[in-house]
């Protein structure tokens, strides 16, 4: 099972939840759960790890960010991704230079376009 959250920032928090209200020990009870990590090597050896135990138990669940290094450019074939689940949705960071430059392009339009209008 792959779960798939819009961010890093809302995956430490739900992790922190889930220590906190113990519900992370409780889902490790029923399969082994994978917690995407931002360093690209811990991830290398966790996937592996991920696929290793998805092969032996025939079950896991690995939970990663859309965007992240573990949702972009792997291919998760066969009993990898049985079940893949979207948990939010993935808008893109208000500071992000594209984001920054097309906010800019629509304000000037729409202010064209305001003052066509009006004129």
């Amino acid at each position: 099972m792959l779960v798939f959250l819009p961010s890093y920032n809302v995956l430490n928090k739900v992790k922190k939840v889930w220590k906190q209200a113990k519900v992370l020990r409780d889902l490790q009870k029923e399969r082994d759960i994978f917690l995407e990590d931002q360093n690209q090597q811990k991830n290398k050896y966790m996937l592996e790890d991920y696929l290793a135990t998805v092969a032996q138990k025939g079950k896991a669940a690995f939970i990663a960010v859309c965007r992240g290094k573990l949702s972009e450019g792997i291919d998760f074939t066969d009993d990898a991704a049985r079940c893949v689940i979207m948990a939010g949705i993935p808008y893109p960071q208000v500071y992000d230079p594209k984001v920054l430059i097309k906010k800019d392009y629509l304000d000037k339009k729409y202010k064209v376009r305001r003052s066509h209008l009006n004129g």
